[in-house]
Order: structure tokens, then C-alpha cells, then sequence
């Protein structure tokens, strides 16, 4: 894994609710409000849970280009 990048973490949020990783709806485990910005790597936004400290898995990725 490559150093990470850092950018605006509300865009990183905003981006992951858009795609589905995460939500606003707090009964769900899933709740953006649960995990943390750790960064950018190799172009992935990762987020942690803030209470298991568990990286919330990779998005799926195209094999098409």
C-alpha cells in the first residue's frame, strides 16, 4: 500500500454515502457518523469504525478499464 493522501473529509463522507459504503441513517451499522477519514490510498477512501477500530472493506472494483 502506497502513503496516503489527505483530502477534505466532508468530501470524502459526502462521496461514500453517494456510493453506498456508508449512510446517514443512524440505526444502521453502516452510519457515517460511526467511522472516521483515515486517508486516501491507492485512490480508496478508507474509513475506521470509531468504537471496533475495524477498516469498513474496499468498494468493489471493475474489472472493465
Amino acid at each position: 500500500m502506497s502513503e496516503p493522501t489527505f483530502r477534505d473529509s466532508d468530501e470524502a463522507f459526502q462521496q461514500a454515502i453517494q456510493e453506498g459504503r456508508l449512510t446517514y441513517n443512524p440505526l444502521s451499522p453502516l452510519y457515517a457518523g460511526n467511522y472516521m477519514y483515515m486517508g486516501t490510498y491507492d485512490g480508496v477512501d478508507q474509513f475506521k469504525d470509531s468504537v471496533t477500530k475495524e477498516y469498513l472493506p474496499q468498494p468493489k472494483r471493475s474489472l472493465q478499464p
